[in-house]
């Protein structure tokens, strides 16, 4: 990965070391990624053949589908025909700029993988109580939206439904990533790398709901999207 070197002043340092923890930033070049992506993203223009493409399509909709459900496609056509780039975020919102990278997705997936090896352990032991404790809370909608997203994408799709927790508007209103590498690092290290069908004592589903808040333990690289 290639690296850049950006002078700061102190103020500004702190403001944005302030702002990287407090939304779940890992390292201040995720927050810096994502700030210049989104820069850069949103003065992103197209090819000529994208936008003739693009509006070819938008004139067959016209032509071959109601109006009063799909709306008209003539400012979106003109905007396009012209290369009036500025526009194109504003007629096209419904559509995210950005990817959801494999990182983030895979991610969700050994975070819900992790919590219904939990849940079926706690099952197993037939303790109300910690069967509480281990429901899937989501993620925060302001800084984890595409983990949000993504879940939420995975639950309409009929993934994960069985993971207790998960559910539509699974918003913790708090950054969660953390927290979820913490448990990741130590539900590896619990299991052993054996077979998840293998289910957990009550000393290890204990330890790993531990982990949650434990900012002593680490959190391993491999579930740790975008962090040097």
């Amino acid at each position: 990965m290639s690296q850049i070197t950006i002078s700061l002043s102190p103020e500004l340092e702190r403001e944005i070391r302030a702002f990287a923890s407090k939304n779940g930033y890992g390292t201040l070049s995720d927050l810096v990624r994502d700030a210049l992506r989104d820069k850069v993203d949103g003065g992103r223009g197209m090819t000529y053949w994208e936008r003739a493409l693009m509006v070819r399509v938008l004139q067959i909709q016209e032509a071959v589908c109601d109006p009063g459900r799909y709306g008209t496609n003539e400012q979106a056509i003109e905007a396009l025909q012209n290369g009036y780039v500025s526009e194109y975020r504003r007629r096209f919102g419904d559509v995210n700029p950005e990817e959801v990278g494999a990182d983030v997705t895979e991610f969700v997936h050994q975070v819900l993988a992790c919590f219904d090896h939990l849940q079926r352990s706690a099952a197993e032991l037939d303790d109300p109580e910690l069967t509480n404790e281990v429901l899937f809370e989501g993620y925060d909608a302001n800084t984890e939206g595409e983990y949000l997203g993504y879940a939420g994408y995975l639950y309409d799709t009929d993934r994960y439904r069985y993971v207790a927790g998960m559910r539509h508007g699974m918003n913790t209103h708090f950054p969660m990533r953390n927290a979820y590498r913490r448990m990741l690092t130590k539900w590896t290290e619990v299991s052993d790398g054996e077979s998840h069908s293998r289910l957990l004592t009550r000393e290890q589903v204990e330890e790993v709901l531990k982990a949650r808040s434990d900012t002593s333990v680490p959190m391993a690289s491999m579930f740790l999207p975008g962090l040097d």
